[in-house]
Formats: structure tokens, C-alpha cells, sequence
């Protein structure tokens, strides 16, 4: 099953040095914040999005 992401414009009372964005990102089906949620949760989403980033990395920086 994907999962969905989107931003909101409330963030997270946490915040992760470097990553910005992660405390405005939220799973769009349940409404919870990503940096509440366990990887497990996530990682097959990760993966995927992960794959897309190198595919636009290798077709767009060639």
C-alpha cells in the first residue's frame, strides 16, 4: 500500500537538525506527523522515493 505525504503548515513541536521538512511532513490517509510514526511505518515509502531520486539523478545529470 502507498502511503501519501503532505505538508502542513503547523509544525511538529520536534525538530531533526538538518531535515526541515520533516517536521511540516504528515501521512496524508491518518493525518500523523512522519517524525511520530515508527521507520517501520514508512520505509517501503522511503524506498520508493528513494529509487525516483536516483532516477531523476541519473536521466536529469547525465
Amino acid at each position: 500500500m502507498t502511503k501519501l505525504q503532505s505538508v502542513t503548515s503547523k509544525p511538529h513541536l520536534k525538530r531533526k537538525k538538518g531535515f526541515p521538512l520533516n517536521s511540516l511532513s504528515i501521512e496524508i490517509k491518518t493525518g500523523q506527523y512522519y517524525m511520530d510514526m515508527d521507520e517501520k511505518d514508512y520505509s517501503e515509502e522511503n524506498r520508493m522515493a528513494k529509487g525516483l531520486r536516483d532516477f531523476f539523478r541519473r536521466s536529469v545529470l547525465r
